[in-house]
Formats: structure tokens, C-alpha cells, sequence
């Protein structure tokens, strides 16, 4: 039996790791926070763990030295996996948190439902039952983490997520340089007709390729999904963008604004049960002030207006305001 779109399985791994979530909530709500920081630590030390054991099963087992390029910063997940236990462990671990929580909780669901590692894996395999579990552990750990309030969201640091999921982005493409570099990601020469179908033609172009490997869509989006994609198009600036300036997509650039948009208001929507008084706290406080200040400006066009009232002076020159009657 292989885990495929649809199966039993594709349904069942998720609600496996759902039901985890709430076995560690019932289990860890009333224990202490010393207790449930390291239990989820813990947690994160196994996905990293697991991350480098994978290469002694099928089908990493098969492929070496080439596979190891699989236990390396590769895609968003893998970085999460190898760098989560030290940003629990972090001094200003602020910043690496609001990562976890805000980058961990939506790759880790996403790859649930979107497994394309593992699509015609056995269901038993190791490698099945691993990527369940380390990628439930990205969203099961740091929103366990907000919920005992081991960590606190701000919504005021929303703008700082985007630069570290940037730097890790600078991250993937610096590990994919080297990977081509030693040899374990190459240009096949062998492959070159099946290259042609998406435009390649040469190994800069195999580097630059949106439908190759491009983790986290660094390249740009693949054609394939450019009509799907539009959304997110319409936000970058053109000189980021295939046409009259480049040939390709500008690497990470290209998605900046879009992030800072849409991740900006996904960011918002995610923190919004936690935060949402402090949001309701700071927009009576702006409030006050716009109308404050507005009351002050007209106080002041009024004094200066032809049709302010008129001062006169009592016996001992102190300045009243006095009501005219036409």
C-alpha cells in the first residue's frame, strides 16, 4: 500500500498528528513551565535527530554520498529542523521564536497536506512515518509554545519575521551554490531532452530553472503555476520580473513585497486570538490622538477665522469672551 492524493492515509498521518497535539496539551497543561519547555525541546532534538537518521533508510540509503545534500539547509523545512532546538536555546530568542511560531506553523501543516516527498512511499516506511513526524513537530511545538505562554506574540514585531525568513531564503542559496559546487546537484548532461521541455539549455539556466529543484520558490514561481500566481505577481515590481529589464526572476527579490502584504496580514490573522486586545488597546490609543489632534487644529483655524468671536476687555483689562447680538 503506497500513500497517495486521497488515500486513507493521506487523511490519517495529519489526524495522527493532530491528535499529538492535543495528547501534549491535555498532558502538559497543569506541569509546570520548566517541565513543558524541555518536553517540547525535546521534541525539536528528535526532528533534528531524525533529520540525519534518515539517511540510513531507503531511499537515501541508495543514493549516497549524493543523498547527504537531503540533511543540508535545502528547503524551509530542513532549516527548521536543524535550527529549532537552538532557537529555543537562544539568549534574544524574541525573534527566533516569532519564526518558529509564524514560519513553523505554516510549512510544517502545509507539508502535511502537501507531501511531495513521500507520494508513492509504502505507508509503514520509515521515511513516511518520519516526515509526519518532523513536520508535525514544526507547528505542533511552537504553537504549544504560545498556548502555555512559554512565549509571548507581539504583533508590533510582525515586520522583523519577514527579514529572518529572507535570511534563510540567502541560506538556501548559498547551500544550493555549494551542493552544485561538491557535485551533489549537477547538471545531467544525459537529461538534456527532457531539460529542453522547460527552457534549459545550459547549467546557468538549470540553476536559475523555476520547475527543477527552486526551493521555497526562490527562482520565482514555476510556469505551471504563474496563472495561479497572479496575485502575487501583480505586487512585485517589474524590474524584478521576466521582461524588458531581466531575463529571469530576480532570486528572493521578487518576492519581498508580496510577503511583506500578504504574509504581513497572514501574520495578523494567526496572532489575532492572542493579540487581539492589544491591537483593540493600540487603536483607541490612535484614535485619541488623530481626534486630538484634529480638535486642536480646528481650535486654532477658529481663533485665526474671520468668524471667531470677538474679545473685549473688562475695567481691570483682563480678556473675556463676549456674546454679540446682532
Amino acid at each position: 500500500m503506497t500513500l497517495e492524493y486521497g488515500s486513507a492515509f493521506y487523511f490519517i498521518y495529519p489526524c495522527l498528528c493532530i491528535a499529538l497535539f492535543f495528547g501534549l496539551y491535555f498532558g502538559l497543561r497543569h506541569k509546570n513551565k520548566k517541565v513543558q519547555f524541555w518536553t517540547l525541546w525535546g521534541i525539536t532534538m528528535l526532528n533534528f535527530v531524525l533529520h540525519f537518521v534518515k539517511l540510513a533508510f531507503p531511499p537515501y540509503v541508495e543514493d549516497l554520498p549524493e543523498s547527504i545534500r537531503k540533511v543540508t539547509f535545502e528547503n524551509i523545512c530542513a532549516v527548521s529542523a536543524l535550527v529549532f532546538p537552538f532557537f529555543m536555546l537562544a539568549k534574544k530568542r524574541t525573534i527566533f521564536r516569532d519564526y518558529m511560531f509564524y514560519l513553523g506553523c505554516v510549512s510544517g501543516f502545509a507539508a502535511m497536506f502537501i507531501p511531495l516527498n513521500i507520494i508513492g512511499l509504502k505507508v509503514y516506511e520509515f521515511e513516511t512515518i518520519r516526515f509526519y513526524i518532523c513536520h508535525g513537530s514544526l507547528w505542533i511545538v511552537p504553537l504549544l509554545m504560545v498556548i502555555f505562554g512559554i512565549h509571548k506574540l507581539d504583533y508590533r514585531r510582525i515586520w522583523k519575521v519577514p527579514l529572518m525568513y529572507f535570511l534563510v531564503l540567502l541560506v538556501i542559496l548559498f547551500n544550493e551554490v555549494a551542493l552544485m559546487v561538491v557535485g551533489w546537484v549537477a547538471y545531467d548532461e544525459a537529461m538534456e531532452e527532457a531539460y529542453e521541455l522547460y527552457g534549459i539549455t545550459s547549467k546557468w539556466e538549470y540553476f536559475l530553472s523555476t520547475e527543477v529543484r527552486n526551493s521555497a520558490f526562490i527562482f520565482g514561481p514555476p510556469k505551471s503555476m504563474e496563472k495561479v500566481a497572479q496575485f502575487i505577481l501583480v505586487l512585485t515590481p517589474e524590474w524584478f520580473k521576466p521582461g524588458k529589464y531581466i531575463d529571469c526572476y530576480m532570486p528572493i527579490l521578487w518576492e519581498v513585497v508580496p510577503v511583506y502584504i500578504y504574509g504581513g496580514a497572514g501574520m495578523i490573522l494567526m496572532c489575532l486570538y492572542w493579540e487581539h486586545e492589544h491591537m483593540a488597546e493600540d487603536i483607541r490609543y490612535l484614535r485619541d490622538k488623530v481626534c486630538k489632534k484634529n480638535k486642536r487644529t480646528k481650535i486654532k483655524y477658529l481663533k485665526r477665522s474671520k468668524f471667531a468671536r470677538p474679545e473685549r476687555r473688562n475695567v481691570r483689562g483682563k480678556r473675556y469672551k463676549h456674546k454679540i447680538k446682532y
